[in-house]
């Protein structure tokens, strides 16, 4: 990316190890993830039971992300500033915790008879009780595990990630295996759950200072831990959105089967979503540091680099999903699944605008404006349910992809526009041209692959992704030189 590191730092290896370390962890999680929504159709034998757990999975996942990533960045702050008194920080996040993960279990077990009627469908409530333990779980778990990252023990961190993925995959498959449905998947999510908040319990009780007898004030965890909740919520609820209301909009006699096609489509079009999650975790201490010490040069500088390299890496993914989509969910789910295909044209195509617009938020965040990414989200996720309010009724699934694309496309220009002005930079660059451009032409190559099946996916994906490096190499995007000091970069590393 261009990023200049100070290699005479003795602790750049620690973290540089640490890094991969975690990067790791989370590629076997999203592994794992594709295991459970690539067999759950045919363990399920419906469409319909695997857009219930499409549904219940996604609403979970909004309260899911919250929880973690707001404690863990929120602990992790105040015990890498005072090691010593780790247990003591522990303690006060976990009093927090049973606050707000309590609240939430009750919400959601109490409240699921009325949340499965929001959705049109009774059967709903009996699923949702059986997850709502399980983002009272993970609001201890987060505790344990922002400790950890506090204190830079990476591969301890990894280790607990990497073991809840297996654990997490196997209940879920399991329960579903032995015919007990999408009430017995979460089942199975939940105890995986418990069992991995026990072992970190352990790990981390062994691994803590044990003179430490302060009392750290918890409100001082609270109010960091704030902003980022809602920013979470409000990011989590804009990705969640589209789904939601193909499940409670559309007539409850197909709700199910479409819901359960686009959840299909959904694992595909968040790929490029998920990779580009690796560079906020780099930008975002970055930025904040640059923009600490005033250095408006240098913040421009991981602000073009950031966005070069999100694109770079989605576009290139977004291009073979528009190309081979009756392809990729014919390999991996049922025929009747095809259905969606017309959806993974669409939502790939938003994804890279989710994927650039999460990476500005993170560097406005970052940037010490949390108010500004939080106003951001809000009206994205404003016009996205307006869209959808409007167009699922008329188009379907189809039209929860023009939704998201509305509102992944308002916080994008918005954040763009706040983040152009915020940092001064009024020449217009021409990487995105470029790059988009190369996105393009290897789509049209694709497109002209003749077969079928995996063949025409493996050749026709080679295609693709051949034009778009030829494509950019011609256009001066990427070159000998710059491809040589990215190599001797990470090998010196």
């Amino acid at each position: 990316m261009g990023f200049r590191m100070d290699k005479s730092d003795h602790q750049f290896r620690k973290i540089f190890h640490g890094f991969l370390s975690l990067s790791v962890a989370k590629i076997v999680f999203m592994i794992a993830g594709y295991a459970v929504y690539f067999s759950l159709p045919r363990l399920f034998g419906s469409a319909g039971e695997f857009g219930n757990y499409g549904v219940v999975i996604g609403l979970l996942n909004v309260f899911n992300m919250v929880l973690i990533t707001g404690t863990i960045q929120a602990v992790s702050k105040f015990t890498s500033e005072k090691n010593e008194i780790a247990r003591s920080i522990r303690r006060a996040a976990l009093r927090i915790q049973s606050v707000i993960g309590g609240m939430i279990f009750l919400f959601l077990l109490l409240g699921a008879p009325r949340i499965a009627l929001l959705f049109g469908d009774p059967d709903l409530t009996a699923p949702i009780r059986a997850g709502s333990f399980i983002p009272l779980f993970y609001s201890f778990y987060a505790v344990f595990v922002g400790s950890l990252n506090g204190r830079r023990m990476f591969t301890q961190q990894a280790a607990l990630d990497i073991s809840f993925a297996f654990l997490k995959t196997a209940g879920i498959l399991t329960m579903a295996a032995l015919g007990f449905g999408v009430t017995g998947a979460l089942s199975g999510f939940s105890s995986a759950a418990l069992i991995i908040l026990i072992v970190a319990g352990l790990v981390v009780s062994g691994e803590s200072p044990r003179s430490d007898r302060v009392r750290f004030p918890a409100d001082r965890i609270f109010a960091f831990e704030i902003w980022v909740i809602f920013i979470t919520l409000t990011t989590n609820l804009l990705i969640n959105a589209d789904l939601f209301f193909v499940k409670s909009l559309l007539d409850p006699s197909v709700a199910s089967t479409y819901t359960g096609y686009y959840t299909a489509v959904q694992t595909f079009a968040r790929i490029p979503y998920t990779l580009v999650i690796a560079i906020s975790l780099i930008v975002y201490p970055l930025i904040s540091r640059s923009t600490f010490q005033n250095d408006l040069k240098q913040s421009q500088s991981y602000v073009r680099n950031s966005i070069r390299l999100a694109l770079l890496i989605v576009v290139p993914i977004a291009a073979v999903f528009f190309c081979f989509p009756s392809e990729f969910l014919g390999s991996v789910y049922p025929d009747e699944y095809i259905a969606g295909s017309s959806v993974l044209r669409m939502l790939p195509i938003g994804s890279i605008l989710l994927s650039i617009m999460y990476v500005m938020i993170t560097m406005i965040t970052g940037s010490g404006f949390p108010r500004i990414s939080l106003a951001i989200t809000c009206v994205a996720l404003a016009a996205d349910a307006a869209a959808c309010w409007f167009l699922v009724p008329v188009y379907s699934i189809r039209g929860a992809a023009a939704g998201s694309i509305t509102g992944w496309g308002t916080g994008t220009l918005l954040a763009g526009i706040w983040i152009c002005r915020h940092f001064r930079m009024v020449t217009l660059s021409k990487t995105p041209v470029r790059i988009i451009s190369a996105g393009i032409l290897g789509s049209v190559a694709g497109w002209f692959v003749p077969g079928g099946g995996w063949i025409r996916l493996l050749t026709g994906s080679s295609t693709v992704l051949a034009v778009y490096g030829i494509v950019l190499w011609g256009l001066g995007e990427i070159n000998r030189v710059e491809l040589i000091g990215m190599y001797r970069k990470f090998r010196t590393s």
